[in-house]
């Protein structure tokens, strides 16, 4: 994603939720993004470590394969950046 230039360090805890990720750090590492609130988080298409996920937001990060350093990339169908541009 062109506004955001690298991927972002988020500290959570393995017990944690994949539902209070997104609520919490995604939310707070992402928000000010113009089209962040447009997210429908039902069609968003994730890759863990490089493998396609379909988390369940009740399931805890460690029960979903999250490991020390891992990798969740999020493609938000629908979307094209602010005003169209990809950004």
């Amino acid at each position: 994603h062109t506004l955001f230039c690298s991927a972002h360090v988020m500290l959570a805890s393995p017990q944690q939720t994949f539902g209070q990720l997104i609520e919490q750090q995604i939310t707070g590492g992402f928000a000010q993004h113009p089209d962040f609130a447009k997210i429908d988080w039902s069609k968003v298409q994730y890759t863990l470590d490089g493998q396609t996920i379909s988390p369940e937001s009740t399931k805890t990060l460690a029960e979903l394969g999250f490991g020390h350093k891992s990798l969740l990339r999020f493609v938000t169908p629908e979307l094209n950046g602010y005003n169209d541009s990809y950004v």
